[in-house]
């Protein structure tokens, strides 16, 4: 990265909670734009909120526009097709670097031989719950880092 001032922005999907089986993957991306493109990015994020009447002062997340029937902003079929089009033209045009980071948890309670028992009970287990997030988000921050 040329500049010297690179921002990270850092989202999840899923849950990162061990005990939640409702979500098998937990996926942590991060995005890093060069300090000298953030304003240029913005805007152009903001226009695409406009476009579908979005908050432009609030994040949303595509699963209440596209999938969640609950949601108040639910987009229809046709203006879901647009939506992710319009993203995927703002992903590819605009200069970043993505990471994506998945996690299967069953996989990962496997691998680490974590029993649901031992994420139970004191406040010390219940945190151990969490633990996903915290691993992830450092394996983030350190790719961010060897890629400055």
């Amino acid at each position: 990265m040329k500049d010297k001032l690179v921002n990270l922005f850092v989202d999840e999907s899923g849950i990162a909670d061990l005990t939640d089986f409702r979500y098998k993957y937990f996926v942590l991306t991060s995005v890093a734009i060069h300090e000298s493109e953030t304003t240029t990015v913005e805007g152009y994020f903001s226009l695409i909120k406009r476009k579908y009447e979005l908050d432009i002062l609030k994040p949303f997340h595509t699963y209440d526009l596209i999938e969640n029937v609950n949601s108040n902003y639910k987009l229809n079929k046709k203006d879901s097709n647009k939506f992710l089009n319009s993203m995927l033209e703002f992903i590819t045009i605009v200069p970043m670097k993505i990471y994506v980071l998945k996690i299967d948890k069953e996989e990962f309670r496997n691998n680490f031989e974590i029993k649901l028992e031992g994420l139970k009970g004191s406040k010390f287990n219940k945190e151990k719950r969490g633990i996903l997030y915290y691993l992830a988000a450092l394996n983030q921050f350190k790719t961010f880092v060897e890629k400055l």
